[in-house]
């Protein structure tokens, strides 16, 4: 018997067993911090990525998929429900870090506490963050 071909999914084999469908690798694109841009959904875990700025040299990023509404991307298009974006961790967003996978939030860009100032540790990206009851 000739041995079964093997389908291509970005790059990785996705010949998985009876059953199984191949587990989501990638965001659908990043949160896009304009005032008043929310999004509702449930947590699918965080994950860390190299960055410069951060002393450790890491940031953490939340994934969360979304379930209600429209949220705006970084990279001009809409999120609808189902797309799973990703959400930088700061010092508002950290509240995210005491949820469990699986919890149904909400998260609203306010805008910088200044607005006619630039982004720094003086003058915060300001968010609201909720979990559903």
């Amino acid at each position: 018997m000739a041995p079964k071909k093997t389908k291509k999914t970005n790059g990785h084999n996705a010949n998985l067993p009876k059953g199984f469908v191949l587990a989501r690798t990638r965001l659908d694109g990043f949160f896009e911090r304009t005032p008043g841009n929310s999004v509702q959904g449930i947590l699918k875990g965080s994950f860390q990525v190299p960055d410069k700025f951060k002393r450790d040299g890491t940031k953490t990023v939340f994934r969360i998929e979304v379930t209600a509404g429209e949220t705006q991307l970084a990279d001009g298009e809409l999120a609808q429900p189902g797309a799973v974006i990703g959400l930088d961790r700061t010092g508002y967003t950290s509240a995210i870090d005491d949820f469990e996978n699986g919890s149904a939030i909400f998260v609203r860009y306010d805008g910088l506490e200044d607005p006619e100032r630039e982004p720094s540790k003086a003058n915060p990206h300001l968010f609201t963050v909720g979990k559903a009851e």
